[in-house]
């Protein structure tokens, strides 16, 4: 249950939100390919600027929605919900649940598995994929290149040892207790039972 108090906390990170949209201009700059892939798939599919700007507007709102825990807004994304379903219900096509002019393409394509459609997504993930190859190669740690090859093992030590390294001194600490074998948890207290977290699933 989210208390007044927590409530209030909460509110003071929603600018946080904008921030981070703000900043999206800047990744492909930085050299974050991936997101530049996705950026491309996302204006393709809502095929105008103007379409674009919408959906970015939206995801602005939906994300301080996550962030607040779902008291941000609430009625206005109930309506919504409930305006999409019963679009979908009414014209029998499942895609109109979606929220986004993107969102509702992807949704189409895989409901459909048009030829044409499932060319357009599997181009888009062999060019996610080479990008990934590209930002990983630049951004990971030295500490990478000691290794051969790379265990489970070995690869839950280097995470250990980055996170260490860059979110201890933001107050993040690891933990044991919520975490199943093969992850890394790493948790920074809010308030009362609830923290911000960072989760690494080593498969």
């Amino acid at each position: 249950m989210i208390n007044q108090e927590l409530q209030n906390k909460i509110k003071r990170l929603l600018p946080l939100v904008n921030s981070r949209f703000m900043l999206a201009e800047t990744l492909s700059d930085s050299g974050l390919e991936c997101y530049k892939v996705s950026d491309n798939l996302v204006r393709a599919l809502c095929e105008s600027t103007d379409n674009y700007e919408k959906e970015r507007e939206f995801l602005v709102e939906w994300k301080k929605l996550k962030v607040s825990h779902g008291t941000y807004k609430r009625q206005y994304f109930l309506d919504l919900q409930t305006k999409a379903g019963e679009h979908a219900d009414k014209y029998d096509k499942p895609w109109l649940l979606a929220l986004t002019t993107s969102s509702k393409a992807i949704a189409k394509c895989d409901f459909l598995k048009t030829p044409q459609c499932q060319k357009r997504i599997n181009s888009y993930h062999a060019e996610f994929d080479k990008a990934w190859g590209i930002e990983s190669t630049r951004f990971s740690t030295q500490e990478i290149e000691k290794y051969d090859f790379l265990s489970d093992r070995d690869m839950t030590s280097l995470i250990d040892k980055v996170c260490v390294e860059c979110f201890e001194s933001l107050g993040f600490y690891k933990s044991e207790k919520y975490i199943k074998t093969g992850r890394n948890l790493y948790l920074k207290h809010l308030h009362d039972e609830w923290f911000f977290y960072m989760i690494f699933d080593i498969a």
